[in-house]
């Protein structure tokens, strides 16, 4: 589990410096608000993440519903969960 303010979303095709957890999918939602921006990112398998990113730097990215993106955390966000 990661919190979605813990996922910071990029550029398709952008692999962020010194990352080593991060995923390349298709946007399948955005929901802007007044001063952030949702994404849920389909990253296969049946997976999704959820981003929630402040719409001033979302604005730059172009960065729409069906196109590519990269979403990317820190190791020290995750929570393990046991079914």
């Amino acid at each position: 589990i990661v919190k979605a303010p813990f996922v910071r979303i990029l550029p398709p095709k952008v692999q962020p410096d010194g990352a080593s957890n991060w995923f390349e999918g298709t946007i399948s939602r955005r929901t802007d608000a007044e001063h952030n921006c949702e994404f849920l990112l389909d990253i296969g398998y049946g997976k999704t993440l959820t981003a929630v990113v402040p719409i001033a730097s979302v604005a730059k990215m172009e960065l729409v519903e069906g196109g590519a993106a990269t979403a990317h955390f820190d190791a020290n966000h995750v929570i393990l969960a046991v079914d």
